[in-house]
């Protein structure tokens, strides 16, 4: 190598420092003599702290490696790590307090171009609890922040499919083929306009949750076909519904199994556990259960109406196969001194928790992983926020990674939900007994969600859908499997990422996409206008729903 990447005020300020990164893509270079004399005087490594000078001051980012570049005009925060976490130096730099300190003090100077001198930057005062409160700070800052990370992730790809819809629309107008008014009226006067039936209705009652009523029965099927469940082994859903888990397993085993005469009765009798709060609901699991021949009408009850995060039973199952309640929050109903009914926030404080917590999906996920017996399996539909949120959603990832072998995680689309806005994931991992060492080394990733489009009407999701994933994630073997991206194939939906690769991920992110959005540039193949408006609908309620959780959060501080 003959030169050196060469970052200066000229082009770093408003094009290197991005929102915590450092964007190589448009950098001067320079000798590597002039490199080595610059790095003398500052040396860049990972984990110190760049300062935008010049412009727009500020901006600050944390070196992630060791990489080959100098500075120039770019302030330089050299770290030490025994006195202070470069991450917490990092949201203080970037607070509003420090640009308070810097105007009051007239630190800035310059009229035609702001600048802050070096002397001015060493005169920042720079506030130093012990280092397991800057740790814990960080925790507390982040759970907030991934929270509007990911609104704002939400809003642009919504106004990103803005323009695709009008591009859609168009299109449709002048093939003609867009509906007029008096056809559309014919269609809200079909039958099946609003769905009908109990369970549906429900669904479709956002404000009481009820959406994990209704797990698509596509993907039910599909998570009992890669987990494979075998007779005389015990299986539980600690929010199991109307018990859409329980049925599909049963299937799978009777059909799939000549079954003796002791395996047809633990079948029968003691392979299924669960648990459901809803009164309605859990009466409906157990007539279904019934109706399929599991269980005895005047036998114990197999689904408990506990609250299954209050405690550790201390019973241990093989398998876990859920889908928990939609809502980042729990919470409980309680009559206050005015005789009003209220919510309160629910934090469950459990010593076999990795981390307390009010957020449900965290505290199911640490649940289930207490469920399994050692080497047990789990196939678990978890919400996106799950894969990337900070703080507390950090430890239980790492946690995850070191205590189980997380292998697999399916991408799902959107619009396969009865409750609008839901970014989902099923995690497949299984239970290991303690070690030293992290049990899962990869993580196999498939993307179905990147140009996929369903809706619940038009075009459900049919478990033929999803027999490329299972076909990937090959449940005769799942240790033989090949990846189907490559550099010469990046359409590819089936890849993996090692431990390594994750664990310097930023807070251990598992919210990993490759491929792109084809309905965004293809405007040749653009899907219907009705699909690109649900998925608009689909991210904007996302997003609110991520605005709720936050201002929810505030208002209990």
């Amino acid at each position: 190598m003959n030169n050196a990447k060469w970052l200066t005020k000229i082009n770093t300020i408003e094009i290197l420092l991005k929102k915590g990164n450092i964007d190589f893509g448009n950098v001067n270079y320079i000798s590597l003599t002039d490199h080595k004399e610059i790095s003398n005087r500052s040396k860049v490594e990972k984990n110190d702290i760049l300062f935008g000078m010049i412009g727009t001051i500020g901006n600050p980012v944390i070196v992630k490696e060791n990489n080959f570049f100098s500075i120039k005009n770019v302030g330089l925060f050299k770290k030490n790590e025994d006195l202070i976490n470069p991450k917490y130096l990092y949201y203080y730099l970037s607070s509003w307090f420090v640009e308070k300190i810097m105007l009051d003090q007239e630190l800035i100077r310059g009229t035609t171009q702001k600048f802050i001198a070096l002397g001015g930057l060493r005169m920042l005062p720079i506030p130093l609890p012990s280092i397991d409160e800057q740790e814990e700070i960080i925790k507390e800052i982040e759970s907030r922040l991934s929270v509007c990370e990911n609104i704002e992730a939400n809003i642009e790809e919504a106004l990103e499919k803005a323009e695709a819809l009008r591009q859609s629309i168009l299109k449709k107008a002048f093939e003609g083929k867009l509906l007029s008014k008096e056809e559309l009226e014919a269609c809200r006067q079909e039958d099946d306009w609003e769905p009908a039936g109990l369970l549906e209705k429900n669904a479709e009652d956002t404000k009481s949750g009820a959406g994990q009523y209704f797990t698509p029965r596509a993907l039910i099927r599909a998570m009992v076909t890669c987990v494979q469940p075998e007779p005389i082994k015990t299986i539980v859903d600690p929010a199991c519904g109307t018990g859409g888990f329980f049925l599909a397993s049963y299937d799978y085993i009777s059909q799939g199994h000549d079954l003796n005469r002791d395996e047809k009765e633990f079948l029968k009798n003691k392979t299924f556990h669960g648990n459901e709060i809803v009164a309605n609901t859990r009466r409906l699991c157990l007539m279904n259960m019934f109706l399929h021949n599991i269980g005895e009408m005047d036998g114990e009850t197999f689904i408990s109406s506990a609250d299954a995060l209050i405690a550790d039973e201390g019973n241990r199952y093989d398998y876990v196969l859920a889908n928990p309640p939609f809502g980042k929050k729990s919470s409980m109903t309680i009559t206050n001194e005015e005789g009003e009914q209220v919510k309160e926030d629910l934090v469950y404080n459990r010593q076999d928790f990795w981390v307390t917590t009010s957020n449900k999906q965290l505290n199911f996920l640490q649940h289930i992983r207490t469920l399994l017996k050692e080497n047990g399996q789990a196939a678990v539909v978890l919400p996106d926020n799950v894969l990337f949120e900070g703080g507390a959603g950090e430890t239980v990832r790492k946690e995850l990674l070191k205590t189980t072998d997380l292998y697999t995680i399916l991408r799902l689309p959107i619009g396969i939900f009865y409750r609008p806005g839901v970014k989902a994931n099923v995690l497949f991992f299984d239970n290991k007994p303690g070690a030293r060492d992290p049990w899962t080394k990869e993580i196999w990733f498939y993307d179905y969600r990147t140009n996929v489009h369903h809706t619940l009407k038009k075009k459900p999701m049919e478990f033929e859908d999803l027999e490329d994933f299972i076909k990937c994630y090959n449940p005769s073997n799942r240790h033989d499997r090949q990846e189907t991206w490559s550099e010469e194939n990046p359409e590819g939906r089936w890849r993996k990422y090692s431990y390594e690769e994750i664990i310097e991920r930023d807070k251990t992110s598992l919210d990993i996409f490759w491929l792109k959005d084809d309905s965004l540039t293809d405007l040749e193949n653009l899907p219907d206008p009705d699909i690109l408006a649900n998925e608009i609908i689909e991210n904007i309620e996302a997003g609110l729903e991520s605005f709720q959780a936050l201002m929810e959060t505030l208002k209990g501080e």
